[in-house]
């Protein structure tokens, strides 16, 4: 076997092998000139004869251009081909290509190199002028005259033509184009226009190696940047030819013969459907592992350039050219660096209008999620990253690997990352791990749905706390949540659905780079303009997205990034992914925060604040309170929350929601942006009141103490919730809370603590009631004097003298009950019962005038120091 590769090499093209052709074809002077001259332009080889080979007599070739029975394959003739039933050629050529599929003859016999010689120089020759062939000139003939009568007949032109239009000949034709094809797959000297623009490079390049098999193309592809740009252009063009056909693949066939025996027996060739089929059974535990090698490196090289899809390349022909303003005739005739058109068409997936050409496109991109070889420019941006940090990685998980090194890869491969997973971020079918894990999960609860257009993927985001959903699913999901979070592109609903509203309220996305994630950024300028989003779809995607942020911290990007220090210095015990517990242990230190931390914490603290639902912890805490009382209530605008308030004294009410309700109005009489109310109503004066209120010290009540300071001159909605949100703070008393500190003394001093029935140090209602009595109001210090005092503006008291008004009132209902022998009491039992059965009435006729009212609009309003 030495020996023959030896002799097969075009280095050892020698004098014997010129012989050999002027022996065969001595007769025909002006074909042996024609060979001699290309073969001495490619191998450089003497063309003298060689006296030691028998000559073919000079009819023979004339009339029939066959093997000489008497020349030097006369024992394979004797062997194979007798008796005669075809051309001696054919079948030594059919044997041959036995032999090469290593089916060896049953008498052990093989194909000697001097005959292997011989019909390879005949093949060559022929394919040089279709004439000498008998058989090919009678099969071709019509479809010459037809379509290549006007073509350039120079060496080779005939057959190029035919090939070129191979699908619109005869029958006949296609067969005899194809053996040529086939021939020229497994020997590059045999393709003539190939020969003559590789034949230098080849001797220069791949002098070693042997021309059978298609072993010369490969090592020639293998130095593209070595060789010729016109040898790179017939190189390409050969496999564009042969792509669409498996045994035009000389190392495909070979490895996957048995495969396609397998699985796609009954699938007729041509037009890459045995490549299709055999990708289908690609993963499939009896796809043999040799042809599972061949058929990648297939893959791989089809993705480096879209038209090695003939399938991808025909289909899209019309879309390339209307939404990627490209001609495919206009395109380079050797592979492109950058796949641009492949990337415009996934790009530009939902705007193509051919069927196929779309289910193509969707299966590339398929491809590339399973195998990160199969995007070609992810592939050779990402390989030097891919070697330092994810070289064990599995290579469908190397994109998850890669987006979790985000920080420490090139940027090079950054920008890969960014442009693959942006492209992959709205169909399940491009999740693979998470379709993987998810199949039951999408059975149950996403039925029905579209795979694209980010449906399937969503529902599941949706269901992620359903107690069906099995813990590999949830972790798939989670972890692409996560990634997702990173930039509203990366968020296929959100991106599409937001495009002109991010374009007119965050033109902070133009500073946004195309390499990699913005951090969020456009996000939280979405939520921060929710009142001015136009596009309701958009909308219902931000709240969407913020419900989730709101269970999950690590969805919360600017909060991770802002906060990231502080967390691991003041919350190390708490659990990352409880958000309430970040949360609260972040404002538990509060002043010691970091700026940046502190004012993200307070921009997602407004935003919970604006709806309830937005506080997982509430909704837990307080899911059958708002069942039953505050079914008709709306979640937004506070008023959810003011209904739980409202009925904090009903038996019904359970303790872990008083506690979750008490815990959110001391966040709201700490701080007036925290009241959405307030926050509101009280716009203009902020600015035109409180305007020198020092905005970092706003933790500790400092406006609305300046609101109760200037309520006079508040103006009237303001005014009203002001009110409310003292009365409230009244109402569920804290000691040490900051807005009603100066009432910690009158409560000590004048309020009964030991009756009184604290929640969580929290006393609902009683030390209200008490400061509003008449006897205590009289004593009490200035400011705790105004805070009562704007308590009872709104309601039954609305004088300047609320003690008094408060005295009438309760006269009242001691008028009423002292007509009832069941309710009679006396003394100070009877002074407290109607105290707060005062207290209650109030509260609830304000409340009622709130609810019963026609609800506010809700805008969310963020000064430039105060986050």
């Amino acid at each position: 076997m030495a020996l023959r590769s030896k002799i097969w090499t075009p280095s050892a093209m020698n004098l014997a092998v010129v012989f050999i052709l002027v022996a065969v074809l001595g007769c025909h002077l002006s074909l042996v000139n024609s060979l001699n001259e290309d073969d001495s332009r490619n191998s450089g080889t003497d063309s003298s004869p060689n006296k030691s080979v028998e000559t073919a007599p000079q009819e023979n070739i004339q009339e029939t251009f066959d093997l000489d029975p008497k020349g030097n394959c006369s024992d394979e003739i004797k062997n194979f081909c007798t008796p005669k039933t075809g051309s001696y050629l054919e079948c030594i050529t059919q044997e041959l290509q036995s032999e090469q599929a290593g089916n060896m003859a049953p008498n052990g016999k093989e194909i000697s190199d001097p005959c292997k010689i011989e019909v390879r120089f005949m093949k060559i020759a022929s394919y040089k002028d279709l004439t000498l062939d008998k058989k090919i000139e009678a099969a071709c003939q019509k479809d010459i005259e037809d379509t290549c009568s006007n073509y350039f007949l120079g060496p080779g032109g005939v057959l190029a033509c035919l090939r070129e239009h191979k699908d619109t000949l005869s029958q006949a034709c296609q067969n005899e184009v194809f053996v040529a094809e086939k021939d020229a797959a497994n020997d590059y000297q045999m393709d003539p226009l190939l020969s003559e623009k590789c034949g230098a490079d080849a001797q220069a390049y791949c002098s070693d190696v042997s021309p059978e098999g298609g072993r010369v193309q490969a090592c020639l592809r293998a130095r593209a940047s070595k060789v010729t740009y016109a040898c790179r252009a017939e190189l390409f063009r050969q496999e564009q030819e042969n792509a669409g056909d498996l045994r035009l693949n000389v190392q495909l066939y070979k490895a996957c013969e048995d495969d396609k025996k397998k699985f796609c027996a009954d699938v007729r060739p041509g037009n890459a459907r045995i490549k299709d089929c055999l990708e289908n059974f690609r993963m499939d535990p009896g796809f043999s592992k040799t042809c599972k090698v061949e058929f990648d490196k297939m893959l791989a090289r089809r993705a480096e350039d879209f038209r090695l899809d003939p399938v991808l390349r025909d289909s899209c022909r019309k879309d390339i050219s209307a939404v990627c303003g490209s001609e495919l005739e206009d395109l380079l005739e050797v592979p492109r660096e950058e796949p641009r058109v492949i990337h415009c068409l996934q790009d530009f997936q939902e705007e193509l209008t051919d069927p196929q050409c779309k289910k193509e496109v969707h299966r590339a991109l398929v491809r590339a999620a399973e195998d990160y070889r199969f995007d070609a420019f992810f592939a050779k941006s990402c390989e030097d990253s891919k070697q330092k940090y994810c070289k064990d990685a599995d290579n469908s998980r190397v994109l998850q690997c890669l987006q979790g090194a985000r920080d420490m890869i090139d940027t090079t491969c950054r920008s890969a990352v960014f442009e693959l997973e942006s492209r992959l971020s709205g169909d399940i079918d491009y999740k693979v791990a998470m379709k993987a894990s998810c199949g039951m999960e999408i059975g149950k609860f996403c039925k029905g749905l579209r795979h694209d257009q980010g449906a399937i993927i969503d529902c599941l985001q949706q269901k992620v706390d359903d107690p069906d959903m099995g813990e590999d699913c949830k972790k798939e999901v989670v972890l692409d949540e996560i990634e997702s979070a990173k930039d509203y592109r990366l968020n296929y609903r959100i991106y599409n659905d937001c495009l002109e509203d991010v374009r007119t309220l965050c033109p902070i996305s133009t500073v946004c780079g195309t390499s990699e994630p913005c951090g969020g950024i456009v996000m939280k300028c979405l939520q921060t303009n929710m009142e001015k989003i136009k596009s309701e779809a958009c909308k219902k995607d931000i709240f969407s997205f913020t419900l989730k942020e709101a269970k999950n911290p690590e969805l919360n990007i600017p909060l991770q990034t802002a906060c990231h220090e502080d967390l691991k210095k003041y919350c190390p015990k708490v659990r990352t992914k409880d958000h309430s517990q970040s949360l609260r242990c972040l404002r538990s230190h509060r002043n010691q925060l970091k700026s940046e931390c502190k004012d993200e914490e307070l921009r997602f603290s407004m935003m919970e604040a604006s709806d309830i639902r937005l506080t997982p912890s509430l909704m837990n805490a307080c899911g059958a309170e708002l069942g039953e009382f505050c079914k008709a209530v709306s979640p937004t605008n506070g008023d959810a929350f003011k209904c739980l308030q409202m009925h904090l004294e009903k038996v019904e009410m359970g303790t872990p929601c008083k506690i979750e309700v008490d815990l959110q109005e001391a966040r709201q009489a700490s701080d007036y942006r925290l009241d959405v109310r307030v926050r509101t109503e009280c716009q203009k004066d902020v600015e035109t009141l409180c305007g020198d209120v020092d905005k970092s010290e706003e933790g500790h009540a400092t406006v609305l103490k300046c609101f109760v300071a200037q309520y006079k001159n508040l103006t009237g909605g303001c005014q009203t919730e002001v009110a409310y949100a003292v009365r409230m703070a009244l109402w569920q008393y804290q000691f040490g809370s900051n807005l009603t500190l100066p009432c910690d003394s009158v409560v000590k001093s004048s309020c009964d603590t030991k009756e009184a029935k604290a929640i969580e140090n929290v006393v609902i209602g009683t030390y209200g009631q008490c400061l509003t009595l008449s006897q205590n109001f009289k004593g009490m210090n200035p400011e705790c004097k105004a805070l009562v005092r704007v308590a009872t503006k709104e309601g039954f008291y609305v004088g300047d003298n609320p003690e008094a008004d408060l005295a009438a009132e309760i006269a009242k209902l001691k008028e009423l009950r002292g007509s009832s022998s069941d309710l009679g009491q006396s003394g100070m039992g009877f002074f407290w019962t109607t105290t707060v059965v005062a207290f209650v009435a109030l509260l609830g006729v304000a409340l009622f005038r709130r609810y019963s009212g026609p609800p506010r609009a809700y805008t969310l309003v963020v000064k430039g120091g105060d986050v």
